[in-house]
């Protein structure tokens, strides 16, 4: 192939390419700016915290979580053997919905003694589909830990529980879920045409190229 050819394959490639967006790194939800008002003690099954979020317009893959917490057994608090976190479906009332499956983990070892982000070891990337609410649920095991929470916010997606009372708030729980959202796929005619309009520039380029030789 003479080198005019080779150029001109070498455009119809990124042409081809082209056609097909790239997914973007983004936020799906973070309030990790807001005052820390309060904390709410996550103990073991049956006793969880969470917090909902709702995602966007496209499809997103989470990449990442990081919560606000701390472990304080100067003030009575039995570090945890295992912190659990799962994410839930959203049951469009006051009760969050079923369990999904584990979103990852936490090392109790990694949570400070005073506030922080603590990021979540994830054991899944779930695609999440647009336009829906999800439920991020902490759930310590044979111990408890504090998770802070913000009043700056008026969204009432928070859920605490205590026992078996669990209700919605005008107060949140601080974290930060980000992920990767996918663009539009192409329809395959419009991809196809791509294809076929950069391949006869190849062929008729290296016609062409010869024609003036």
């Amino acid at each position: 192939m003479n080198i005019t050819a080779s150029r001109l394959a070498l455009a119809a490639f990124f042409l081809a390419s082209a056609v097909i967006p790239p997914a973007r790194a983004g936020t799906i939800f973070d309030n990790t700016s807001a005052s820390a008002d309060d904390n709410w003690e996550c103990y073991g099954v049956g006793q969880p915290c969470g917090q909902a979020f709702t995602t966007g317009t496209a499809g997103e893959t989470v990449t990442g979580v990081a919560l606000d917490l701390y472990l304080n057994p100067d003030n009575g608090d039995t570090t945890p053997s295992a912190i659990h976190v799962d994410w839930y479906s959203d049951s469009g009332s006051s009760l969050l919905g079923t369990r999904i499956g584990q979103l990852g983990t936490i090392s109790p070892g990694s949570v400070p003694a005073s506030s922080g982000l603590v990021s979540v070891t994830l054991t899944a990337n779930p695609v999440l589909a647009p336009n829906t609410r999800y439920w991020i649920v902490l759930t310590a095991v044979d111990g408890d830990v504090n998770w802070d929470s913000t009043y700056q916010l008026s969204d009432a997606d928070l859920f605490y529980t205590n026992g078996s009372d669990i209700t919605y708030s005008a107060e949140n729980y601080i974290m930060s879920v980000v992920g990767t959202e996918a663009s539009p796929t192409p329809e395959p005619a419009t991809f196809a045409g791509c294809l076929v309009a950069a391949g006869m520039a190849a062929v008729f380029g290296r016609r062409r190229f010869k024609a003036m030789r």
